[in-house]
């Protein structure tokens, strides 16, 4: 019969390994598919062997797309509401002589940081750059975080097109962060405006 410090020393190992990466480690994805946004908002390569599900909100003129398996996650949002935002609070003018800074993807990256901190521990970016996608100009930060006791690295990038405002995030546990920090750029770089279906 356990007693209950051995009870309770089985409890923590468990614990330990649920939430500080004795999960088993994500092959690196050798074959993709494409996913397209019903509504025309974007389009992007995902692993094909992964869980991939999304949806589209005509009403609030939304949609989403997300892509996991054991721990490693993939999810990209499309609003027209952010759109709007991003271009209320970009500078007014061409966009595309502005600093990078002042664009509207990058004030709608600052905006959106709060979301980030509230729902990531220790959420920190700890390099951002502005780069063009096919999808249109990105504001893109590579990130770390913590998750039950285990770390998080991942990819945050913003983006606005003429009618909506998209954002993307990749994450992964720190200790396959090396492998998949290629597979998600390979992924955003990919990332295009959709074929909007009938």
């Amino acid at each position: 019969m356990k007693t209950a410090s051995q009870s309770g020393f089985l409890f923590a190992v468990v614990s330990i390994c649920l939430f500080a990466g004795c999960q088993k480690k994500v092959s690196v994805p050798g074959e993709f598919k494409e996913w397209n946004s019903s509504d025309g908002a974007f389009a992007l390569p995902y692993p094909a062997e992964w869980r991939a599900q999304g949806g589209v909100n005509k009403d609030e003129g939304s949609s989403w797309a997300k892509f996991e398996k054991d721990g490693v996650s993939i999810r990209v949002d499309a609003s027209f509401a952010q759109s709007v935002l991003g271009d209320l609070m970009g500078e007014a003018g061409d966009a595309n002589e502005l600093p990078d800074f002042m664009r509207p993807e990058a004030m709608l990256h600052v905006h959106n940081l709060d979301f980030y901190k509230d729902n990531y521990r220790d959420y920190e970016e700890v390099s951002i750059v502005s780069k063009q996608l096919p999808v249109g100009r990105a504001r893109i930060a590579e990130f770390t975080a913590t998750q039950g006791l285990g770390k998080l690295c991942g990819i945050r990038a913003t983006a606005t097109t003429r009618d909506r405002g998209i954002t993307f995030r990749a994450y992964v546990p720190e200790d396959q962060w090396e492998d998949f920090e290629p597979v998600f750029n390979q992924i955003l770089a990919g990332m295009k405006r959709g074929q909007a279906e009938e």
